[in-house]
């Protein structure tokens, strides 16, 4: 687990009814990490912090402990799956989560390696994206009212050997907004404006909410960061996974335009 995830910082005590949750959850999209003895987790000799999970993306083409499993179809309808298993977080389990887990910072986008904030300017986001920034420095932690998992790209949504569709990798996993899991989704893949307008329609129904500004700043500032973590490697982004965050950013920006300029008006 790194050391920068909010689960590290979580007391045993609300890991287990974390875990406890996710195991016994009706709506079961997520796969749990299973039990290391007594506890959901072990700390080693080198003070590193691991789960065990049946299977884990990619590796389990190495590792096999139960199943490999294989890419699914339609993310963003995997989003909404998501959101209707976490939207049961038991109170307890969200403050315990809320109060382990920080601000999400306010990432300076022009801060970026030269390649990608060129991209960004030449497609024309480079307002959209100083004007998420500028909200993003008076954060208030209010706000986050949802658990998300806020890792939603395609490598960590899979199939498993009975055919079920399923969410990995929770090492990410925050308090953030009823919509942020959908609209990184989106980010990440590239949707269309229709597609997401559609699941953005569906989702409204389970969150018994409208979508808001502070659901589209908190997406964005957090696949911002994510740019910043790849960036900083040694190691050029791909020029189609650059081209389909921009073609989400794009759908983002334009649903930030039509819907809530819309709705103040």
């Amino acid at each position: 687990m790194p050391k920068s995830s909010t689960l590290v910082r979580l007391e045993d005590e609300n890991f287990e009814d974390l875990c406890n949750f996710l195991n016994q959850s009706k709506e079961c999209v997520i796969v749990p990490p299973e039990r290391i003895g007594n506890s959901y987790r072990s700390q080693e000799m080198n003070e590193e912090y691991y789960m065990l999970f049946s299977f884990a993306g990619a590796l389990g083409d190495y590792f096999p402990i139960r199943q490999t499993p294989s890419h699914v179809d339609n993310p963003l309808s995997m989003a909404i799956a998501l959101r209707r298993q976490l939207i049961e977080t038991p109170k307890e389990v969200f403050e315990s989560m809320k109060n382990a887990c920080k601000a999400l910072p306010a990432f300076d986008f022009n801060n970026l390696k030269s390649t990608l904030l060129a991209a960004i300017h030449e497609s024309g986001l480079g307002g959209f994206c100083s004007q998420v920034y500028n909200r993003l420095l008076n954060y208030d932690r209010k706000l986050e009212d949802a658990l998300v998992h806020n890792d939603m790209q395609t490598g960590n949504m899979v199939m498993d050997g009975d055919g079920q569709r399923r969410i990995v990798d929770i090492d990410l996993m925050r308090t953030g907004t009823a919509y942020s899991d959908l609209l990184t989704c989106a980010l990440y893949i590239g949707a269309s404006p229709k597609e997401l307008k559609i699941a953005l329609l569906e989702l409204e129904k389970i969150n018994a909410r409208s979508l808001n500004q502070f659901d589209i700043d908190f997406s964005v500032g957090s696949t911002l960061l994510w740019l910043k973590t790849i960036s900083s490697m040694k190691y050029d982004m791909p020029k189609h996974q650059l081209s389909r965050y921009l073609k989400g950013l794009i759908t983002v920006a334009s649903i930030y335009d039509s819907k809530l300029r819309s709705g103040a008006e």
